[in-house]
């Protein structure tokens, strides 16, 4: 089975004088095509992993592949060009531009790789609104959807370069158990239609379940993988 991220041995120590060790060592593989969560406690390393996997940090030592490209030793400029390539993001907070309507929003990925916005590039936007329900919505500024629809904005954008890997940092976090629910729901079938593997990051128990394996870091370490109870649902 082919992987989309491979992690070996990867640590992160942060400081000159007084050294600080937040990754031990972390070791870690999702399959192309997989919707895997991580859970873990609130100090555990996460968003260091996180800031790892999506390229904007680099690790102090270890092996960290993206989509069978070794990361470590690539320029800034070559760590941009594959995490425009090979990632998608969804955060907790959309980090959506409110001066900016929905498709406007979700081009934005096209027109930055190719530096200015087309009409053709709109109508991919308001395809890919489609996919997620808000084709009519297209045209709306951000400020005037609801939280979940915002959200589905997001997912949106990180998915219409239909990239090998997505990153969903607590997409839900910040969202009632509904929404947060359909938000879930979305963020899976959009993955799986698409055969993007998701590495989701959540404190939600439930929706980890739902995930096809949970990864659980503790103190910077991943001390348990298994498969989710509710795989596939």
């Amino acid at each position: 089975m082919t992987d989309v991220l491979e992690l070996e041995g990867v640590i992160k120590e942060f400081g000159d004088e007084v050294v600080t060790r937040v990754l031990h060592g972390v070791d870690m593989r999702v399959h192309a095509g997989e919707f895997a969560a991580l859970v873990g406690p609130s100090g555990s390393g996460k968003s260091t992993l996180l800031n790892i996997l999506g390229l904007l940090d680099r690790p102090t030592s270890g092996s960290v592949r993206v989509a069978g490209k070794e990361t470590t030793e690539l320029t800034e400029a070559q760590r941009t060009a594959l995490r425009g390539e090979a990632l998608g993001f969804v955060f907790q907070f959309h980090h959506l531009i409110s001066a900016l309507t929905a498709a406007q929003n979700v081009m934005l990925p096209l027109g930055i790789q190719v530096g200015r916005m087309t009409s053709e590039q709109e109508a991919r936007a308001v395809e890919a609104l489609g996919e997620v329900g808000l084709a009519d919505r297209a045209g709306e500024q951000i400020t005037k959807l609801s939280g979940g629809q915002q959200q589905r904005v997001a997912i949106a954008r990180a998915l219409i370069k239909r990239p090998p890997l997505l990153l969903a940092d607590e997409p839900t976090g910040n969202l009632d158990t509904e929404t947060a629910d359909d938000v879930f729901k979305m963020i899976r079938a959009k993955s799986q239609e698409s055969g993007i593997a998701c590495l989701f990051v959540t404190h939600d128990p439930a929706l980890a379940e739902r995930c096809d394996r949970i990864f659980k870091l503790v103190d910077g370490l991943i001390v348990d993988v298994r498969p989710g109870a509710n795989a596939g649902s």
